[in-house]
């Protein structure tokens, strides 16, 4: 495994958003917790995809999906309770909570998620 994706990532290649190339070269064995599969289904339907054509653009990604654990929910929890002001999404801190389980850096566009000391290493996409 290589980094876990965020939501930001894996739209970005879902768009064709910047940063999508620089997402792509990551891609070969990136990790993504089935909360940020959840949120990226439901933004790929807000923007006009039927239901089945989202899940097969996101299977298509070829990413390792892992389920919400017992362990990640108290992480994401505590780290959602404690940047929500910072403006934090579940889904972001599930992201995180995964990233800190498999000791794994973080891949995001979210520039707010660098400046914050949650304890999880973070790389800029873009």
């Amino acid at each position: 495994m290589t980094v876990v994706l965020d939501s930001s990532a894996i739209l970005a290649l879902a768009f064709g958003e910047l940063g999508a190339a620089s997402v792509e070269t990551r891609r070969q064995g990136a990790m993504v917790s089935t909360v940020t599969l959840s949120e990226c289904l439901s933004k790929l339907l807000d923007h006009g995809l039927k239901q089945a054509e989202a899940t097969a653009a996101l299977r298509a990604l070829g990413l390792v999906s892992v389920a919400f654990t017992g362990g990640q929910v108290w992480r994401a929890g505590a780290l959602r309770s404690r940047y929500r002001r910072s403006g934090l999404s579940f889904a972001d801190c599930a992201c995180l909570a995964l990233a800190a389980e498999t000791g794994l850096t973080a891949l995001t566009g979210d520039r707010l998620w660098a400046t914050l000391d949650h304890g999880v290493p973070v790389e800029l996409f873009r």
